[in-house]
């Protein structure tokens, strides 16, 4: 899926992620770069969203 636009549902909620009341109200928070992501799957944590850059050619865990 292409986000082209900042209006995108997707890009209000990861923006409402940065502030303690958007993730007290979702119970999620916002994970950025790999070593993070990677660690959090390792350790049992379960991803509702993963954003790439198209560009991206680094490491995407399986269940994404």
């Amino acid at each position: 899926m292409d986000i082209k636009s900042l209006d995108n549902n997707i890009i209000k909620h990861i923006n409402s992620l940065k502030k303690a009341s958007g993730r007290k109200e979702s119970g999620e928070l916002l994970l950025e770069g790999e070593r993070l992501v990677h660690d959090s799957v390792k350790n049992g944590a379960l991803l509702s969203l993963v954003l790439l850059n198209e560009s991206y050619k680094g490491y995407v865990p399986k269940d994404c």
